[in-house]
């Protein structure tokens, strides 16, 4: 692999996972955690995000094919995911998202997908 491609796949992971984008949710979601659990989460949170990365990298193309899923078919349900979380932001306000908030531990992640059903 050439230099100019390495650093074209690392700009394109750093875009793609935009840290400086998530440091401020990550911060909100984990307000009311103990410096403790607030590592503990950010790090089950990289190995599950380099995992998932990995995964596609890899294997993403084949897991497409297997499904009949195209990149087209990717971006329009990114899209409409995208414009859920916003209308949903718009009409109930970011504020519910944080309230009666406690430090994320098993309970809260059901609570989290649970949240996104609604």
């Amino acid at each position: 692999m050439a230099w100019d491609e390495l650093a074209k796949a690392f700009v394109s992971l750093l875009l793609i996972t935009d840290p400086l984008g998530n440091l401020p949710l990550f911060m909100a979601v984990t307000e009311h955690c103990e410096e403790r659990q607030r590592r503990k989460v950010f790090t089950l949170a990289t190995f599950v995000a380099f995992a998932i990365l990995l995964v596609f990298a890899l294997m993403g193309a084949g897991i497409f094919h297997l499904f009949g899923v195209t990149l087209a078919d990717l971006q329009v349900a990114g899209g409409l995911l995208l414009l859920l979380i916003a209308v949903r932001i718009v009409w109930r306000g970011i504020g519910q998202w944080k309230s009666g908030a406690k430090c994320p531990s098993s309970r809260w992640r059901v609570r989290c997908w649970q949240d996104l059903g609604r």
